[in-house]
């Protein structure tokens, strides 16, 4: 997506062992994020491959290590 700079996705584990996927998200200078990109991203996601890997949570961040 040409919003997309970089992004990292990770499985994060609660204490009864279930996991979620956890979609870290760095966008191009200047873009902020939004729920309806959120919801594009998601759709994206949904398209490509299916809905049960969209991930739980998708989160903006600064930089990917």
């Amino acid at each position: 997506m040409e919003e997309i700079n970089d992004y990292i996705c990770v499985g994060q584990t609660n204490s009864e062992g279930d996991v979620r996927a956890v979609l870290f998200v760095k966008l191009r200078d200047g873009l902020t994020f939004t729920s309806t990109l959120r919801d594009k991203i998601a759709e994206k996601i949904d398209d490509v491959l299916w809905r049960d890997l969209v991930p739980e949570v998708i989160l903006d961040v600064k930089d990917i290590p």
